[in-house]
């Protein structure tokens, strides 16, 4: 195993533990090729050694078809949540699916402790993950002509899913253009306006608790863990591979992206400032902060290790599963936190 400077709890994941363990609830929103999927496993195996209770998607659809995104969701790129759902009686420790933000309903469905977080990923590295997914497109060209037309001032975009995907994603998941806050008008009228988003950026800054940002993926995950009451452990992760293509657009066509990405670089800029400093401001107060930092990395270098060099028994299944599979695994039994770290966790001790 990968040797480093940290003492791990080898009761953390003892299940007769769990009960005086007090994990605020989490609404979790997953925003698409952002890097959220560590985020949504880490959740997942959270969910499963506390046994929380989470809101699991349906398959029902309150509107529209059947979407294409990466992962079942809560009815996104619509109104969350969709059918199928009792009605909300703040009886939830987690929501951790593909949705668009609405704190009022979603706040409905979880506990009074809630915090609500999200990850970002600067907006053009996200787009280049995009394109690299992208059937449609054979070139930047092709891509950026789409994206212009989906783009056009007071084209409506509510509920178009290729535009939910590209155009402004982050800030469409986040709830721009929908009308809870009060603001959005389900069109691209107001995507250059920069009052209206500036407007939009502090409505988001007073109805999240976090904004995790990609870049900074560690800092951002020991600030949640104080936040959410986790241990570092229970933050610790294999990595995913996050797409880039080959084919990178060239110093004009980023320009392009950056202009049709305007709200998205808006949220985006706002939240990794304030993350820095947010950081910074923490470590003066608590410097063992960075210790954190340091058990965090290093668990996560021996999971890397384990998962990959090595592979076998010293990496537990619940680490290799994706998202998706383990949330119905979590649905329909009840998860695997009889054994999770059956395997794992006493080679790193």
């Amino acid at each position: 195993m990968v040797q480093c400077n940290a003492t791990w709890d080898p009761h953390i994941w003892d299940p007769t533990t769990f009960v005086d363990i007090d994990v605020r609830a989490l609404g979790f929103l997953p925003l698409h090729y952002t890097g959220s999927d560590i985020v949504s496993s880490i959740i997942n195996r959270v969910t499963d050694v506390h046994q929380l209770r989470s809101m699991f998607p349906t398959l029902e659809r309150a509107e529209g078809e059947q979407t294409h995104s990466q992962h079942v969701t809560l009815n996104w790129p619509f109104h969350f949540p969709g059918a199928g759902h009792p009605p909300a009686h703040g009886m939830h420790d987690v929501i951790n699916a593909p949705a668009v933000f609405d704190h009022g309903r979603m706040s409905d469905y979880l506990k009074a402790d809630a915090i609500f977080f999200t990850v970002m990923r600067d907006p053009i590295a996200r787009s280049i993950s995009t394109f690299s997914h992208q059937t449609q497109s054979s070139s930047w060209y092709d891509y950026l002509e789409r994206m212009t037309g989906a783009a056009y001032p007071g084209h409506h975009v509510w509920g178009h899913e290729w535009v939910a995907l590209n155009v402004n994603s982050m800030a469409y998941d986040l709830g721009w253009y929908q009308d809870v806050w009060g603001l959005g008008s389900g069109t691209t009228m107001y995507d250059h306006d920069d009052e209206r988003i500036a407007e939009f950026v502090q409505y988001l800054d007073g109805h999240l608790d976090l904004v995790l940002i990609f870049e900074e993926l560690d800092k951002s995950l020991v600030l949640l863990g104080r936040k959410a009451r986790m241990d570092v452990v229970e933050l610790a992760y294999k990595s995913v591979a996050i797409s880039t293509d080959s084919h990178l657009p060239t110093t004009d066509e980023r320009e392009t992206l950056r202009q049709l990405l305007k709200v998205d670089a808006a949220i985006y800029d706002h939240f990794r400032a304030k993350l820095t400093q947010t950081w910074d401001e923490q470590v003066r107060l608590d410097p063992t902060l960075n210790d954190d930092l340091d058990q965090l990395r290093c668990l996560n270098q021996q999971i890397e290790y384990a998962c990959t060099v090595v592979r076998g028994p010293l990496c537990h299944h619940a680490y290799m599963a994706d998202v998706d599979t383990y949330q119905r695994i979590l649905k329909h039994h009840g998860g695997l936190h009889t054994s999770f770290f059956d395997y794992w966790l006493p080679q790193v001790r």
